[in-house]
């Protein structure tokens, strides 16, 4: 867990360059690539440097909680409860890696489906969230999206400043990299092609030394 973990000076100085981003999305086309693990780290490191940091968990795993050092049972929602209109300032957690954290909130298939159905038809209910955050001075804030496209991805696209893509060393990240090159990953039109110029490819979980 970052929250447990010291990290490299040489990390945390590369890390807190990404202050000047403020609102950084990790993102992939496929689960199981890392992505949380990634997002939890950047958050964690940018924290520890000093930087007023929000980590905003997407994804209906409701994981990233658990990697900024958080228990099993700890409360608490935002993205589960976006239809609600919460105020962003009181879903906030305090971790003790430093950054606060956004949690999605616990939820079952059926209502995951229907927030993201909620979600595709009103994007505005976390785009407005989105611009009140960027709107906070000095803040960076940190998120972490669910696996493939769908509508968080689609509605926070516009705002990124950087969005990560993760992939593996493996086969079925090799077969997404004709889209990934064609920038079809992030959509089409014009907005996919200036999301494209502001996203980034990490290959996670490659050995030291492997080329």
């Amino acid at each position: 867990r970052p929250a447990r973990r010291a990290p490299a000076r040489g990390a945390a100085a590369r890390m807190a360059g990404l202050s000047a981003v403020p609102l950084i999305a990790f993102a992939s086309p496929k689960g199981g690539v890392g992505k949380t693990t990634l997002a939890a780290h950047a958050a964690a490191l940018l924290a520890r440097a000093g930087h007023r940091v929000v980590a905003l968990d997407l994804d209906p795993q409701n994981a990233l909680r658990l990697h900024l050092g958080l228990d099993l049972d700890a409360p608490g929602a935002f993205g589960a409860r976006l239809p609600e209109r919460p105020a962003w300032r009181e879903a906030l957690v305090e971790t003790p890696c430093g950054a606060r954290l956004l949690p999605f909130g616990a939820v079952d298939p059926a209502r995951a489906m229907e927030l993201a159905q909620a979600l595709w038809r009103e994007p505005a209910l976390l785009a407005e969230p989105l611009r009140e955050m960027l709107a906070v001075p000095g803040l960076v804030l940190v998120a972490d999206t669910p696996p493939g496209p769908g509508p968080a991805l689609a509605a926070l696209q516009p705002l990124a400043d950087l969005q990560v893509l993760v992939l593996l060393a493996d086969a079925g990240s090799a077969a997404m990299l004709p889209q990934i090159a064609q920038n079809r990953q992030l959509g089409r039109g014009t907005l996919a092609a200036r999301a494209a110029e502001r996203a980034a490819v990490v290959l996670n979980q490659v050995e030291n030394g492997v080329t």
